[in-house]
């Protein structure tokens, strides 16, 4: 009989998949704005001509690593309701990793970061109580 799975290993997959989803939606907004930029900078703006397509270029840059992280983050729920030992170790880590870049972001104002300073933080509590823990055999 496969192990039974706590309600919190049920909320972290489901806290996991809203990350991923906002993650989605805010890379795809930074693709397609990295290519509206790079428009309205060679249009409207008194600058050399590889500007605008350079910024355009790191916003859509950025856009692009936020779509990775958000496919990781589906990876890692999926994992997690599977009760992949694996899973914790590495929702761990990207929640971890997510929670001060989303800090850090915040800090300087981006409030567009509360959504994910909220979910990482309470994935990351939650990871930690000992129901999680024993379901995802870490000691």
């Amino acid at each position: 009989m496969p192990p039974k799975r706590p309600a919190s290993v049920t909320i972290i997959a489901v806290l996991q998949i809203l990350d991923g989803l906002w993650g989605l939606a805010s890379g795809c907004a930074l693709l397609a704005g990295g290519g509206a930029l790079a428009a309205v900078i060679s249009r409207f703006v008194e600058a050399p001509r590889w500007l605008g397509g350079t910024l355009g270029g790191a916003v859509a840059l950025v856009g692009l690593v936020l779509v990775l992280f958000a496919l990781l983050d589906f990876v890692l729920a999926w994992g997690i309701w599977a009760l992949r030992r694996w899973a914790w170790w590495m929702t761990m880590l990207a929640s971890v990793l997510s929670l001060l870049g989303s800090a850090g972001t915040l800090a300087g104002g981006n409030l567009t970061s509360i959504p994910s300073v909220a979910i990482d933080g309470l994935t990351i509590l939650l990871l930690l109580t000992t129901s999680v823990r024993r379901a995802l055999g870490i000691r």
